[in-house]
């Protein structure tokens, strides 16, 4: 029998044709299945390249990396919808000028995780990469991440399109068995207060991994 990973799955394709009493049909039948097979062949190789392509069956490509920056300096609110760019540039910016007070520097991209809870209200909390350790006040607090394997990709558009992306890069976890150590998160590439056309934002979506 054949191994397959945890990550794939089996296609096949079976035809079963009705035996004929006519010994010529059978003849004919026999050649017909053979026309059929190969074909069928042919079509399930094609969907095996097709589906090997991670892009092909999630709408992006994914790759896997090391994590770069370890520390860093976030906080939290609740928003009522999902946070649009001047609150989450507001909270950037309460950041930014903690950083600077502590004489630190920002490595990175503004950090966003944004979860849905049952209230209806989004958790979001906005992080920014700094080069040491802080030790945060009030409103602020330290965050680390261990220097292990994270799952990296990128994608265009707006806050619908990032949020139906995080959803399946979530799935493509489920498929390929990861466990994830910390939460999965977006980085904002483009800054939203400078480009108002959301279908040129570019954002890139991290899952730690194990």
């Amino acid at each position: 029998s054949v191994m397959y990973r945890a990550d794939s799955a089996v296609v096949m394709f079976q035809l079963a044709l009705p035996p004929p009493s006519n010994p010529f049909q059978k003849i004919s039948n026999y050649f017909a299945s053979r026309k059929i097979g190969s074909a069928a062949e042919s079509i399930l190789q094609r969907l095996k390249a097709f589906a090997e392509k991670e892009e092909n069956i999630y709408g992006f490509a994914i790759t896997q990396e090391i994590v770069k920056d370890t520390a860093f300096v976030a906080t939290r609110f609740e928003s009522p919808a999902y946070p649009d760019p001047t609150r989450l540039y507001s909270a950037v910016e309460e950041l930014r000028r903690y950083i600077t007070s502590e004489g630190a520097r920002e490595t990175g991209s503004p950090m966003v995780n944004a979860e849905a809870a049952e209230n209806g209200f989004y958790k979001v909390m906005v992080a920014l990469p700094v080069d040491r350790v802080l030790q945060g006040n009030s409103t602020i607090q330290p965050k680390r991440m261990i220097r292990g394997k994270i799952l990296v990709t990128e994608v265009r558009g707006g806050p619908y399109t990032v949020q139906k992306a995080m959803q399946e890069f979530e799935q493509y976890v489920m498929d390929h068995r990861r466990t994830s150590p910390a939460i999965p998160f977006e980085s904002l590439i483009t800054n939203r207060l400078q480009e108002r056309d959301t279908s040129n934002w570019i954002t890139r979506l991290y899952y730690p991994v194990l």
